[in-house]
């Protein structure tokens, strides 16, 4: 399976995208799921600010994740 090419994207943009596009609870299910790349980078979910910005790796975990339960696409992941 190819690997989505990705980019830094502002934490804002996806928590605002998951909570519009998603059904309630899913940003705190994903942050659960994948907290092991959160820490791995030394990333705080419950502490961004708006100058927060998330690296490839997070939004390609946080990407997978959400293709994976929810089958929908992350639009900050190019395909």
């Amino acid at each position: 399976m190819k690997q989505p090419v990705v980019m830094d994207v502002p934490a804002k943009v996806i928590v605002d995208w998951v909570n519009q596009n998603l059904p309630p609870l899913s940003w705190q299910i994903i942050v659960m799921q994948n907290m092991k790349v959160f820490i791995k980078h030394n990333v705080t979910p419950s502490k961004f600010t708006d100058e927060t910005v998330l690296n490839p790796e997070i939004v390609r975990t946080i990407s997978l994740s959400i293709k994976e339960r929810y089958q929908k696409e992350l639009p900050f992941a190019e395909k």
